[in-house]
């Protein structure tokens, strides 16, 4: 026995250490950090370039970068072998990140698809419901959007959120698209040298029901990090804006969590829950080629380990493609994820050409 109980004893040490490493990988993987930024680009799907090209080099003051005809590789990944699809793609000047991307499909007969939030309230779930840009002058963009047929629940709201004091409005245009224009009173805005009319892209918010649910997606299962969470309502009944009826202000609370992979408000996702109000729910009607906001497009490091990942968490991907021409001599493979209330979002790993 002085023989071979130590012989026992390291064969039981050496057991034990190889079922530490086995058991260990997969929570080591399951950590590790695929997406590291937030999203680069919002995707549009609209009836008519003309209009979206005038709000954004003439309201927005950005730029159209490239413009083009989405070859077979991309109708494939939409499931759209039918239809033809044309693109504009949009940008802040100064920004390399918070894009646009237009799109407009077509097909023989002229079909037009209906909206993604078609006619929608504010507390409607389902989708992506708007998209942020800080605004330089917000009674003035008002002003004009509105002669362009603009229209919002309702005038701009000056409030106090936290330690920010600020001007908002929703206004809803083209496609059913709604915006969140935000305008800084105070503190003094920094580190966005590029706004001159509009920012980019930088926070886009959805309606949902289930929000431990979208908690789980974003958190649990990408890796994000809360940048803000906030419940509440409003402390005193009046005008509101996300447009509630003024007497119910005070008792419809507002759940709110804001996430992105590294914590930031850029590029982030927001996640909003009335406790109160009900509505319709927009989910089913998230899907191509319905018109309004499509998707959001995240990078990612490695596109196969994430599609690994979200597996194990029982969600298996919308679309997936693979060489697919990107931005301008890129290809990119992309793999699309139905997110909790119906959203599409997208990620791209960029490949070596």
């Amino acid at each position: 026995m002085i023989i071979t109980q130590p012989y026992f004893l390291f064969q039981t040490l050496f057991k034990f250490l190889i079922l530490m490493c086995l058991f260990s990988y997969p929570k080591a993987h399951a950590e590790e950090k695929l997406i590291t930024e937030g999203f680069e680009e919002v995707v549009l799907i609209t009836a008519d370039h003309s209009l979206w090209h005038r709000f954004f080099t003439y309201h927005a003051g950005w730029k159209k970068i490239d413009k083009g005809i989405s070859d077979e590789n991309w109708m494939t990944y939409w499931g759209l072998e039918n239809y033809q699809a044309s693109y504009e793609l949009y940008q802040n000047p100064g920004s390399n990140k918070g894009r646009v991307r237009v799109l407009k499909f077509t097909k023989p007969g002229g079909y037009i698809a209906p909206t993604i939030r078609s006619h929608s309230q504010s507390w409607d779930t389902g989708g992506i419901f708007d998209f942020n840009l800080r605004i330089k002058d917000l009674e003035h963009t008002k002003k004009y959007l509105t002669l362009d047929g603009w229209k919002a629940p309702t005038d701009p709201i000056e409030f106090r959120f936290g330690k920010f004091h600020v001007k908002e409005w929703l206004p809803i245009g083209p496609d059913g698209v709604q915006l969140a224009l935000i305008e800084r009173i105070d503190p003094p805005l920094e580190g966005w040298p590029y706004l001159k009319k509009m920012s980019r892209s930088f926070n886009a918010t959805m309606i949902v029901d289930d929000l431990s649910a979208a908690e789980k997606f974003w958190r649990d299962m990408l890796g994000f990090k809360s940048y803000l969470y906030h419940k509440g309502a409003s402390p005193e009944p009046g005008k509101n804006v996300l447009g509630l009826p003024h007497n119910l202000a005070t008792t419809i609370q507002r759940e709110v969590q804001i996430l992105h992979p590294t914590g930031k408000n850029d590029g982030s996702i927001e996640l909003l829950k009335f406790h109160g109000a009900t509505g319709y729910d927009f989910s089913n009607a998230s899907k191509l080629p319905n018109r309004g906001i499509s998707s959001l497009r995240f990078p990612v490091k490695n596109i196969r380990k994430l599609v690994a990942r979200a597996h194990t968490f029982g969600i298996e991907p919308f679309m997936i493609g693979n060489k697919l021409p990107f931005m301008k001599n890129q290809s990119a493979d992309f793999v699309a994820f139905k997110a909790p209330g119906g959203a599409i979002i997208e990620f791209f790993q960029i490949l070596n050409n």
